[in-house]
């Protein structure tokens, strides 16, 4: 899994976040794939701690390579915000 994980930093690092995103944004066609790949991008991000602005700019580039509205990744992160508050005391 290290070995995985140094991977996947050395080409983070040697192509940049926005290559990166753009590639993905240009692998997934399939509309129903790209919706998938947002809600579990937005998972991962919120369950690191909430979605910080460096999260939420990958989460816009990645619906900006899908071609998909912004307001599909608004109701994305709203999706999760919704059960966490109700949990707050």
């Amino acid at each position: 899994m290290a070995v995985t994980t140094s991977d996947l930093a050395d080409q983070l690092a040697e192509d940049g976040l926005e290559a990166r995103v753009a590639a993905v944004g240009k692998s997934i066609s399939r509309p129903e794939h790209q919706r998938e790949v947002l809600r579990i991008a937005t998972l991962l991000a919120y369950v690191s701690g909430g979605i910080s602005d460096d999260e939420r700019k990958v989460l816009d580039g990645l619906a900006a390579g899908f071609k998909t509205e912004q307001a599909a990744v608004d109701e994305i992160v709203k999706a999760f915000e919704a059960p966490v508050k109700k949990k707050k005391p």
